[in-house]
C-alpha cells in the first residue's frame, strides 16, 4: 500500500503510543477549575500502568459465570520486547478485583499486540489473535499475527501463524467458534495480493479448524466488494451466514479511489453480497467496527460522515426487507452528543448503548469519549462523559451488559492514572444504579 492509500492507522507494536501529557494536564486543570463532582454511575475496575500488567487495551472484555473478567492489552508486558512499548498481555480480573497476568507476549513466534477480545470455550480455554508477530518478517516487517490458545493454567499454544499472503495477515477481529470447534475471523490485509488498493492485499474472511488448518472463505479485492475489514467480530445468523464491515472499498467515487466502506453478507457457499456501500454523505463513511445482529437487523456505526460529518449509527434489515438501510442517528459532537464512533453498539433489551472513540463529545471528557443511549427512532441522551485523567478515555471496543456487575463493562485504551504516573487505559463499569 502506498502511504496515501493506507487505511486509518492501527497501533504498531514497534511504535509505542504514549499518553498525551498535555491532554492529561489540561483535563486535571479544567476539573479543578470548574469543580465538577465525580460521576456516581461509573466504577473504575482497574487502571493499567503500561508496565508488566500491560497497557492500552483495545478489545472488549469477556466474563465467566463467576464474574471474572478476561481481556487483552495491546502493549506493555515485557518492555524489552519492541522497546519501550512491550508486546502485550492476556489478563484476568477476578470478581474480587485481583489482577492476574495469564500471558506476556514475547514478540517472536508466539505473537505480539493482541488487538481484539478473547473467546472462551466450555472448559475455560481462551482463544484469541495477535495483530503482529508470529514470524520474523512480513506485514510491514512486524510479522503477520497469530491465532493462539491459553489454558486456564496460562499455557499458550499458537494454533496458526499468518504469512501475510493468500492466507491473510494482521487479524484484528475477535474469533467466533462453531459447534464443531472451528474458528472464524477476518484479517485486515493479505488474501488477494492483486488488490487494487495495495500490494499487501485487502483482507480476508477465514476459517481455522481446531487442528490448525486454515481456509480462506473470501478475499476482498478492494473494489465494490470492499477492503480492510476492521476490528470487532463477525455476526452470524441461524443459517450460518456471516455479516461484517469493511473500512474501505465499496462506492469508489467516495474518497476515490479507496471507497468509504461496506456492510456485507458472506453466505456459507462463499458468495459475498454487499448490503450497503457507504457514500460519505448522510449515511456515513469508514466503519471501524463490524455490526451486531439483533432481531433480524444489523446495527453498526460509521466513524465519519452523516449530517455533521462526525459519524452515524445505522441499521440494515436482513429479514423482512433485506438490505434496507436506516440512518438512526447523526452524531453532532459537544456539548450534548458524541462523535466519531469506533466501537460497535452494545445491545440492551429496549435500547442500544454506543461507546465512542471521539475528540468531540460530552461536557466532561476533554476529548476522552462518551456514551449515548439511543432508542429508535433517534431518541438520544448523553449518559456518560469520561474523565480522561481518572476514568480513562478513547474506548475502541464494544461494551457488554454484566448481570453480575449490573452494568455495562468496557475498556478504555488510554488515560486513567496510577501512583506510577499517567495510566495506560482502564477497565470500567457503567451502572444505572450503584455497580455491584
Amino acid at each position: 500500500m502506498t502511504a496515501n492509500k493506507q487505511p486509518r492507522s492501527r497501533i504498531s507494536w514497534t511504535s509505542f503510543r504514549a499518553p498525551n501529557p498535555a491532554l492529561i494536564l489540561a483535563g486535571a486543570f479544567l476539573t479543578a477549575l470548574v469543580s465538577m463532582p465525580a460521576q456516581a454511575k461509573i466504577k473504575v475496575l482497574y487502571t493499567f500502568t503500561g508496565g508488566a500488567d500491560g497497557g492500552y487495551p483495545t478489545g472488549s472484555l469477556i466474563e465467566d459465570a463467576k464474574g471474572n473478567l478476561y481481556g487483552t492489552a495491546e502493549l506493555g508486558g515485557n518492555l524489552n520486547c519492541a522497546p519501550p512499548g512491550g508486546c502485550g498481555t492476556v489478563f484476568e480480573l477476578t470478581r474480587a478485583g485481583k489482577f492476574i497476568l495469564l500471558h506476556t507476549f514475547a514478540g517472536g513466534t508466539d505473537g505480539a499486540s493482541p488487538y481484539a477480545a478473547l473467546l472462551m470455550d466450555a472448559t475455560g480455554n481462551l482463544y484469541g489473535t495477535t495483530s503482529a508477530g508470529g514470524g520474523a518478517s512480513g506485514c510491514f516487517g512486524n510479522g503477520c499475527g497469530t491465532v493462539f490458545k491459553i489454558t486456564p493454567k496460562g499455557k499458550e499454544t499458537v494454533l496458526y501463524r499468518f504469512q501475510g499472503k493468500a492466507d491473510g495477515g494482521l487479524p484484528y477481529s475477535t474469533l467466533i467458534m462453531d459447534k464443531a470447534g472451528n474458528f472464524y475471523g477476518t484479517t485486515f490485509v493479505g488474501g488477494d495480493l492483486s488488490c487494487s488498493l495495495g500490494a499487501g492485499g485487502c483482507g480476508t474472511v477465514f476459517k481455522l479448524t481446531k487442528t490448525g488448518k486454515e481456509t480462506v472463505l473470501y478475499s476482498f479485492t478492494g473494489g465494490t466488494d470492499g477492503a480492510y475489514p476492521p476490528n470487532e467480530t463477525l455476526a452470524v445468523d441461524s443459517k450460518g451466514n456471516f455479516y461484517g464491515a469493511t473500512s474501505r472499498g465499496g462506492d469508489l467515487s467516495c474518497s476515490p479511489p479507496d471507497g468509504c466502506g461496506t456492510v456485507f453478507e458472506l453466505a456459507k457457499t462463499g458468495k459475498e453480497t454487499v448490503l450497503h456501500a457507504f457514500t460519505g454523505a448522510a449515511d456515513g463513511e469508514f466503519p471501524e467496527s463490524g455490526p451486531i445482529l439483533l432481531k433480524g437487523k444489523l446495527y453498526g456505526t460509521a466513524a465519519a460522515g452523516g449530517a455533521f460529518n462526525l459519524g452515524t449509527l445505522y441499521s440494515i434489515a436482513i429479514s423482512l426487507a433485506p438490505g434496507e438501510f436506516t440512518d438512526l442517528h447523526d452524531f453532532k459532537g459537544a456539548p450534548t452528543d458524541g462523535a466519531r464512533p469506533e466501537a460497535a453498539p452494545a445491545p440492551d433489551v429496549t435500547s442500544i448503548m454506543v461507546f465512542l472513540l471521539t475528540g468531540l463529545a460530552g461536557v466532561k471528557n476533554y476529548g476522552a469519549g462518551c456514551t449515548q443511549e439511543i432508542k429508535p427512532p433517534d431518541k438520544e441522551k448523553l449518559v456518560l462523559s469520561l474523565d480522561y485523567s481518572f476514568e480513562g478515555g478513547v474506548p475502541q471496543a464494544a461494551a457488554f451488559y454484566s448481570p453480575i456487575t449490573k452494568g455495562y463493562v468496557f475498556t478504555t485504551s488510554e488515560g486513567g492514572s496510577t501512583n506510577e504516573g499517567p495510566g495506560a487505559g482502564t477497565m470500567d463499569a457503567y451502572c444505572e444504579a450503584e455497580c455491584a
